[in-house]
């Protein structure tokens, strides 16, 4: 069977997007686990505490001393190690 231009130049097109979506959630995840420091404030080092949930199950973690915000959406992020 012999693909047609067409079709190789969708499954291209197709595997390149996916690829990119692919690569785009990991970037985030990785983004969130940065920003959210084992728990840990990056300016003081203070601990961080959970103050409020968004609709679509982010939670939102603020500093001891109320100077540094992040929100994690992914999960396996908040695990303490």
């Amino acid at each position: 069977m012999i693909l047609l231009t067409e079709e190789i130049v969708g499954i291209v097109i197709g595997s390149v997007i996916f690829i990119g979506i692919c690569l785009g959630s990991l970037c985030a995840y990785h983004g969130e686990k940065k920003d959210y420091n084992k728990g840990r404030c990056p300016r003081c080092w203070g601990k961080l505490r959970h103050f409020d949930n968004d609709s679509q199950g982010g939670r939102g973690h603020c500093c001891e001393n109320g100077d540094y915000y992040t929100w994690v959406s992914y999960p396996g992020i908040e695990v303490e190690e």
